[in-house]
């Protein structure tokens, strides 16, 4: 059972406002402290907010570092994304194509794509410009 608290909103207010970049957890503790909010109850809510698909978890290389960003609309379940491997920036794929790409690989190797699980990586175009 999940409750909402305070707390919760405090760090959920904070995540939509950096919903644009991936952040390490110690960024997040550090933020919340000035709010009020201690760091083992941030770890707790991250991984309600994980779990309920709130807030995405990235790998960061082989290291295992995780970095956590939120998603900014329901409609983030319907679609798979895009992760720029530079700037971190997080790219909603177009509904048709998201749903093109799972019907072709479903075809090509009965292999059911989980949309909600689903990144691919690559370089957004102003990295690639860059």
């Amino acid at each position: 059972m999940t409750y909402k608290t305070e707390q919760k909103d405090k760090l959920l207010a904070f995540l939509l406002a950096q919903s644009h970049r991936q952040l390490a957890m110690s960024e997040i503790i550090s933020a919340m402290k000035a709010e009020g909010v201690g760091e083992s109850t941030v770890y707790r809510l991250m991984r309600e907010l994980v779990d309920s698909g709130r807030v995405r978890r990235f790998v960061l290389g082989c290291n295992r570092r995780f970095f956590y960003q939120a998603v900014n609309s329901p409609s983030c379940e319907h679609h798979m994304h895009l992760k720029c491997i530079v700037c971190g920036r997080l790219v909603h794929l177009n509904g048709f194509v998201s749903d093109f790409i799972e019907q072709q690989v479903l075809a090509a190797n009965r292999f059911a794509i989980d949309e909600n699980m689903t990144l691919l990586y690559g370089r957004c175009a102003a990295c690639r410009r860059g």
